[in-house]
C-alpha cells in the first residue's frame, strides 16, 4: 500500500512515551519518503494505519514488543513503560532502513515507497533488565544523545538525568556507586576488622 494511505493511530489517553514515539515515526518516515503522516486516536473506514499500542503484558514486560503485519495494517504493540518506543525504533532500522550509528550520525536509504512485507511477526523481550554503557555518547546530556541513546535501547546510565522523564519512559535507577565501589559497598566494620584491601 502506498504509505500515503496510513496514519499513525495512538490512544486517546496516550503517555507522554507513546506519543513520543507517535513523533518519531512520523518524522523519521517523513525524512526517508517526504510523507508526513498523521496521528490520530482513530482510522475512518477503509484507512490504513500504523497502530502504536501499549500494553501491560507478563510476555512482554516494561519493554518488549511486537512488530506484525494484519491485513496491510502495522501493529506496534509494547510494554506499558518503554515497549512502544522500542518497537519503533527496531521498525525504523529494520524495516524502513534507518541507521542510528552515533549520536550525531544517522543515515536511511531514502525511498519513495515504503514496503513492510504481509505476514510479520517480530516479538522481542530484552533478555538483560538493565542496559547501560559508558560511552561518551550515551553521557552528554543533549537532544542528540538522547535519541542515540533511546534508539540503542539503553535504558540506565550513569547520567541517566539525560533519559528520566515521562517522554523517555523513565530510565532505570542504580546506585551512583556501581563500578569501583568496593569500598562504599562493605561496612566500616569489615575494614576496622581487617585492615584495608
Amino acid at each position: 500500500n502506498p504509505i500515503q494511505e496510513y496514519s499513525i493511530q495512538i490512544p486517546e489517553d496516550a503517555s507522554a512515551n507513546v506519543q513520543f514515539s507517535a513523533n518519531e515515526l512520523q518524522k523519521y518516515i517523513k525524512r526517508a519518503t517526504g510523507v508526513e503522516l498523521s496521528i490520530v486516536n482513530s482510522v475512518g473506514q477503509g484507512g490504513k494505519v500504523i497502530e502504536l499500542s501499549p500494553v501491560v503484558s507478563d510476555n512482554l514486560g516494561d519493554e518488549g514488543f511486537i512488530i506484525e503485519t494484519k491485513d496491510g495494517n502495522l501493529l506496534i504493540t509494547g510494554g506499558a513503560r518503554r515497549g512502544v518506543m522500542y518497537g519503533v525504533s527496531e521498525f525504523l532500522e529494520k524495516y524502513l532502513g534507518w541507521r542510528f550509528m552515533g549520536e550525531d550520525y544517522l543515515y536511511v536509504y531514502e525511498r519513495e515507497n515504503l514496503d513492510v512485507p504481509n505476514g510479520i511477526y517480530d516479538k522481542q523481550v530484552p533478555v538483560l533488565e538493565y542496559r547501560d554503557t559508558h560511552g561518551y555518547q550515551f553521557r552528554n546530556d543533549s537532544d542528540l544523545t538522547r535519541m542515540y541513546t533511546t534508539k540503542r535501547k539503553v535504558n540506565a546510565h550513569e547520567d541517566r538525568a539525560s533519559i528520566n522523564n515521562a517522554q523517555y519512559g523513565f530510565a532505570l535507577g542504580t546506585t551512583w556507586y556501581h563500578a569501583h565501589s568496593f569500598g562504599y559497598q562493605i561496612k566500616q566494620y569489615y575494614i576496622d576488622k581487617f585492615g584495608e584491601y
